[in-house]
């Protein structure tokens, strides 16, 4: 994954170019979470990453939860995912 392009979403662009790549065939869809601790309960959800083999992209959950909602709704991939950490 050396060659990989990351991407932070920021802007509305940004957004339709992460929903457009979401719409493109890939073998899986990986999904993480990044905390401001290890606390479930507790802790706020900062980040959600979506990536495959050659990109990714990250949202910050207080600027996108409701893309991000969307996505993991079926509103935007519809093949399988693979999640690190769901349970945050």
């Amino acid at each position: 994954m050396r060659d990989a392009k990351l991407t932070l979403v920021q802007t509305w662009d940004d957004a339709c170019d992460f929903k457009r790549w979401l719409g493109e065939r890939r073998e899986f869809l990986a999904v993480d979470t990044e905390t401001t601790g290890l606390n479930v309960g507790k802790d706020k959800l900062r980040l959600v990453q979506f990536g495959d083999t050659e990109s990714g992209w990250v949202l910050p959950h207080d600027d996108w939860r409701g893309l991000t909602k969307e996505v993991l709704g079926g509103g935007g991939y519809q093949g399988d995912i693979v999640f690190w950490n769901a349970l945050f």
